[in-house]
């Protein structure tokens, strides 16, 4: 119950677990079903593979289908070297590789339950429970009470369960226990102070019962555990090794520092080559890959982050190619997320590629006085021009609007040149944000009442249909779908295969993505803010929670330590 001691007690299983065994020993999977104030300091555990906070029962059960297909990759792995569990395998010298142990922690676990008619989180935690250890994989469900509403096959499961802790329960929960003897019953009754606990380990039988004291464990002792196991992880644990933390807070935004594709790559000591990149890009998700089949180099792929997917894994992201209508729609009226979105993208770029590489245009239309008006300039002036690329930014519609006939003369350029010759040629980006505020771009109806083209507009219409196949990419950000239509009629959205949309309404969703799904979005709260992607050639429609303005983490850290690595990138290659 409430005070009991419950969050120090793990707290000192996690920091006890952490002192004593190595990252490539244990992995933490961490879930905080409702508050998530206990677990935020283990998102820098080096340890911690996931880290949930606020999580969704969604994002819950995406976890445990994660541990139920890695107990599959580990039995297939014991198979091949013909031996029955873990235990074998490491008597056996590890011939596949160290293969570390793994605990799955839910507080709240209750959580799970809600909204599952199928009995799906049931069904995968009886699966865990019955056949999880001999792969490695361990769990440890803590609530207020054993038991919760909607769970399925409980007996079961606990029966699968030796080991009970109970610590100060009400009168009436201590009565009902069933997990317990009568004799761990009396014990748990004088468990009437925070941190009392009764400790059995043989699936409830009351000549097994211990009664004690939970080690105190106060916040100032474990953050110096954390910066200590920090610190040693830098010195100790090989780079190429590392993997990022998965972090989801289910009330705030992602941050793009933590985005673990991100942060994989530039735990590498340096930057990856193309051929790196290309493994790594085709490489299962759950081996640090993007899990991406169709990479190739031949085509100057760009993995553009726009945010996170509410999965374990999934990191929404756009793959620009040198193929027809590789072009980007932002739309949505929560302009905090817009340009959040179009901060993630331009910090993908150094991530991404070399300086040199990338040239980007900006067209900044953002209105003053808002918290995005230096949004992309500071990104551009703190971290994408440091790092060697290209940048061309104005907030004036008509100095931009010279710009259209370089990017005219280009196209007709490199249509002169041989394949091979197109394809040496830098990637270019034409970035337009707040796009209804270009009045230059706008279509007009002529007198028998049919929408014309401005003499911008037919530049800006053949950027965007002869200029991604070459390598010239166009980004377009709207305020509104209405604003859309004022500059782009139905063919012409069709030219663009990336899109990304906000809460809207019924009929401009249908307009913009075909579905009624950018309405729904935020029908239950107006925080977290969410968004769809949609891929509509590959016919991808994905929620996603995306990057804003106002993230957890300042822009101006996450910019400082996006430089810190890409300098050290550069410091290694001397």
């Amino acid at each position: 119950m409430t005070g009991s001691g419950k969050s120090n007690l793990y707290h000192v299983f996690i920091c006890g677990l952490a002192t004593r065994y190595s990252p490539e020993e244990l992995n933490l999977y961490l879930v905080d079903g409702k508050f998530g104030a206990e677990l935020q300091p283990y998102r820098r555990l080096p340890h911690a593979k996931v880290v949930a906070l606020h999580s969704e029962p969604e994002l819950s059960r995406s976890i445990l289908d994660e541990l139920l297909a890695e107990m599959k990759r580990r039995n297939e792995l014991f198979k091949k070297h013909d031996v029955a569990d873990l235990a074998s395998y490491a008597e056996k010298g590890s011939p596949g590789g160290k293969v570390p142990r793994v605990v799955l922690m839910i507080d709240e676990y209750q959580e799970l339950f809600i909204g599952d008619r199928l009995g799906h989180a049931s069904a995968a935690l009886l699966q865990l429970a019955q056949q999880g250890r001999s792969a490695g994989i361990h769990l440890l469900l803590g609530a207020q009470r054993f038991g919760a509403v909607g769970m399925l096959h409980q007996t079961a499961i606990f029966g699968s369960i030796h080991l009970r802790m109970a610590m100060k329960m009400s009168q009436s929960d201590i009565q009902s226990l069933t997990e317990f003897g009568r004799d761990g019953k009396r014990l748990v009754e004088q468990c009437d102070l925070p941190g009392k606990i009764v400790i059995n380990d043989q699936s409830g039988e009351d000549k097994s019962n211990e009664f004690g004291k939970v080690a105190l464990l106060d916040s100032s002792e474990r953050s110096a555990v954390l910066d200590a196991l920090e610190a040693k992880a830098q010195t100790d644990w090989p780079s190429e090794a590392r993997f990022a933390t998965v972090v989801f807070d289910g009330e705030e935004q992602p941050n793009f520092v933590e985005n673990p594709q991100v942060a994989d790559t530039m735990h590498m000591p340096r930057r990856p080559t193309i051929e790196e990149w290309r493994k790594r890009a085709k490489a299962p998700i759950h081996e640090q890959g993007f899990g991406v089949d169709d990479w190739f180099d031949g085509e100057r792929p760009l993995s553009l982050w726009l945010g996170q997917e509410l999965n374990m894994h999934g990191q929404t992201h756009v793959i620009l190619r040198r193929r027809a209508m590789e072009n980007i729609l932002l739309v949505g009226d929560n302009q905090a997320a817009v340009y959040g979105m179009l901060a993630g993208l331009l910090c993908s770029v150094p991530v991404n590629v070399r300086g040199g590489d990338v040239a980007i245009w900006i067209l900044d239309r953002a209105i003053s006085d808002t918290p995005w008006e230096r949004m992309l300039g500071d990104v551009c002036e703190q971290f994408v021009q440091p790092a060697g690329h290209i940048v061309n930014r104005t907030r004036e519609p008509r100095e931009a609007i010279t710009w259209l006939d370089a990017w005219c003369a280009e196209i007709e350029r490199r249509a002169q040149l041989t394949e091979a010759e197109q394809g040496a040629e830098p990637t270019w980006m034409f970035i337009v944000a707040g796009t209804d505020r270009v009045p230059q771009f706008a279509r007009s109806q002529n007198k028998f009442g049919a929408m014309t083209e401005s003499a911008e507009g037919e530049k800006l219409k053949r950027i965007y249909r002869e200029g991604p196949s070459l390598g010239l990419h166009l980004v377009l950000a709207f305020q509104s779908a209405g604003s859309v239509k004022q500059v782009l009629d139905k063919p012409q959205i069709d030219q663009f295969k990336h899109r990304a949309v906000t809460q809207m309404a019924e009929s401009d969703s249908f307009h913009l993505i075909g579905k009624d799904t950018a309405a729904k979005l935020q029908a239950m709260a107006s925080r977290p803010i969410f968004a769809i992607y949609q891929d509509t050639i590959g016919g991808l429609n994905t929620k996603f929670k995306p990057y804003t303005v106002e993230a957890q983490i300042a822009w101006p850290e996450q910019l400082a330590k996006l430089a810190a690595q890409i300098n050290r990138w550069k410091e290694t290659k001397k």
